[in-house]
């Protein structure tokens, strides 16, 4: 079997970064060993190809990161303004990050979409702030569209 001739810190950034414990990769991998883990995070034994690329989607990385010397400055797509208690978070789960990526996805084709077909621009895009209660916002929208809305109070 060939081995995978990737970077140990980087399979370990890869499995701290993902929250995942030894002995968790070891058993999403089905690798009954969790020691063997800890021997290609420490660079005494590689794992094969195929290893290598089940742990880059099991970690949720590009197989290609796990050949970087050091890891890819991650900067957050949106601000974190989230809080507990007085102290910021300063990192998105994994979970969250696929989701604000896959939403911008979806967002940039749908921008795409509505360019090529040549829709028109809303009146009332743009037009309102944080500061603008809610029935402001939809009594305007209803005005502007002549359409009926239903508003949920």
């Amino acid at each position: 079997m060939t081995s995978a001739l990737i970077q140990p810190q980087m399979l370990a950034w890869a499995r701290i970064r993902a929250d995942f414990a030894v002995e968790e990769l070891a058993k999403k991998l089905g690798i009954k060993d969790s020691e063997r883990i800890l021997s290609w995070e420490q660079g005494h034994e590689k794992p094969t190809f195929k290893q290598a690329q089940k742990v880059a989607q099991v970690l949720h990385i590009p197989f290609g990161y796990l050949f970087l010397n050091s890891p890819p400055v991650e900067k957050p797509v949106i601000p974190d303004l989230r809080t507990v208690g007085d102290k910021t978070t300063h990192s998105y789960s994994m979970d969250l990050n696929e989701v604000i990526a896959d939403v911008q996805r979806k967002m940039e084709w749908y921008k795409d979409y509505l360019q090529e077909i040549g829709a028109e621009r809303l009146n009332f895009a743009d037009k309102f702030s944080g500061k603008n209660g809610y029935l402001e916002v939809s009594k305007s929208i209803v005005r502007s569209t002549g359409r009926k809305a239903c508003l949920f109070l």
